[in-house]
């Protein structure tokens, strides 16, 4: 069975409302990475009655690459947007203001081990 990673990524500094906003962006921008990858909204938080501001992925190694390229993208679209990766083992790293350099980085938090 291939190895898989899972993340969360919330969105900072931002109303519960635009964070809702930049998951269904992002979402949809990642949709079309492929197969091995499984996204699900969950709610902004503890206490929050909304359903959608966090995104969750779960994929395999293979698609890591495609799919940092496509967050980086999107940041880079987004430049006031800044994001949190959580890894499962409580770990996380913030990016925003996003360069090329940064894809990068986001690529390789993806590709470590978890």
């Amino acid at each position: 069975m291939p190895e898989t990673r899972s993340y969360e990524i919330q969105f900072d500094g931002v109303s519960l409302a635009q964070a809702t906003e930049y998951a269904k962006q992002l979402e949809s921008a990642l949709n079309d990475v492929g197969e091995g990858i499984e996204i699900t909204r969950s709610p902004g938080g503890e206490g929050h009655q909304d359903f959608g501001a966090t995104l969750i992925l779960i994929f395999g190694t293979p698609v890591a690459v495609a799919l940092a390229e496509r967050i980086g993208d999107w940041l880079k679209s987004h430049r006031a947007a800044t994001i949190t990766l959580k890894r499962k083992d409580g770990s996380e790293i913030a990016i925003g203001g996003v360069t090329n350099r940064d894809v990068v980085r986001i690529t390789d938090e993806f590709l470590r081990q978890s």
